[in-house]
């Protein structure tokens, strides 16, 4: 199912998307804000971006058919994105750094396990896509096409960040893509739906 020379090809991919949805400017200026956290371990930046991410997130869900417009979602996917994208400007910060400091668990105490980062990564991943599932299931025929994109575009970005964490720790931690593909099987369809390229190749995704 995982092979890092799929992953090289999806990597390149992802972040070709993720350079596309936000002008060069603005991840500059995202690294240089978070350059203090540069030596946080990938746990504990995804232990920060799911703390972010549960209120646009939560508001995202929440949408009914009468507020779940083009303009409500962007403003919130937009949100959602810039967060996750941040997290990808220091995971790849990471690179070359030491395997202790790569692998430190988010109280710092001891390596982090695949048990603990396939729990991090899947509530992201479910977070994310739980709430473009409500959405999904709400919207407007009039305007779902437009929604798809915005949600698709979104996924993307979620991708990109899958790529940065098992191109960064795939070689650490054996076992962690299938791990963590398991621990998203509720938003496989999702993720189909969406048609998210990136996810679908990097975890070999076929019509359930």
């Amino acid at each position: 199912m995982f092979s890092f020379k799929k992953l090289a090809f999806t990597a390149a991919v992802a972040f070709g998307a993720l350079s596309t949805a936000f002008a060069a400017p603005a991840v500059t200026e995202v690294a240089r804000c978070d350059a203090c956290d540069a030596q946080k371990g990938v746990h504990g930046i995804l232990v920060d971006l799911q703390v972010k991410l549960d209120g646009p997130c939560a508001q995202l869900g929440s949408l009914v058919k009468a507020n779940a417009t083009v303009d409500v979602v962007t403003e919130l996917v937009g949100e959602i994105k810039t967060s996750i994208s941040a997290a990808v400007v220091d995971v790849q910060a990471l690179v070359g750094a030491e395997v202790d400091v790569i692998l430190a668990s988010a109280t710092g105490t001891a390596h982090v396990t695949v048990v603990e980062l396939t729990a991090v990564i899947a509530a992201v991943v479910n977070l994310v896509f739980g709430a473009c599932g409500k959405v999904l299931a709400v919207v407007d025929v009039t305007v779902k096409a437009q929604i798809v994109a915005i949600l698709c575009a979104l996924g993307e970005v979620v991708g990109a960040l899958l790529c940065a964490v098992f191109a960064l720790v795939g070689g650490l931690l054996v076992g962690l893509s299938a791990s963590v593909y398991a621990a998203i099987s509720a938003c496989i369809q999702v993720i189909l739906t969406l048609n998210v390229h990136v996810l679908i190749s990097l975890f070999g995704i076929v019509s359930l």
